[in-house]
Order: structure tokens, then sequence, then C-alpha cells
């Protein structure tokens, strides 16, 4: 049998439970947005090439490294 601080424990986990999976529910999606679509201005393409410098490498043992990094 349940005493008094065990029915009570009960009481509160299953109402805490039960406001968690009632809080996990999909949300509707609202398709009439009522704010003005931002414009974005166009973005500039990517450079060909960028210059790049390592300064990587193992504890004791630095591989310092300058160079370009090509982009496809």
């Amino acid at each position: 049998m349940l005493t008094r601080p065990n029915a009570f424990t009960l009481v509160v986990l299953l109402l805490s439970g039960t406001c968690l999976a009632v809080g996990q529910r999909p949300r509707p999606v609202n398709k009439a947005s009522t704010q003005p679509t931002p414009t974005t201005p166009p973005l500039a393409p990517a450079p060909p090439t960028v210059k790049a410098k390592y300064e990587g490498g193992v504890f004791g043992y630095s591989n310092k490294m300058n160079g370009n990094l090509s982009l496809d």
C-alpha cells in the first residue's frame, strides 16, 4: 500500500511526465507569414585561389607551411 509521501511523489512524477510529453508535440506549420520576406543581395562568387597558412603539426615538431588553396 502507498504511504502519503510515496503517493505524493507518484502524483508529482505523473504530472511532470505529462507536462513534458505535451511539450514535445510537433508545432503546426504556419504558412501564412505576416512578416515580409527579407531581400538579400546576391553573393559575390568565390575567388579561385585563397592564400593559406598551415601552423599545425605534432607536439615538438612544428610543420609550418605557406601556400594557396584552390577552390572548385
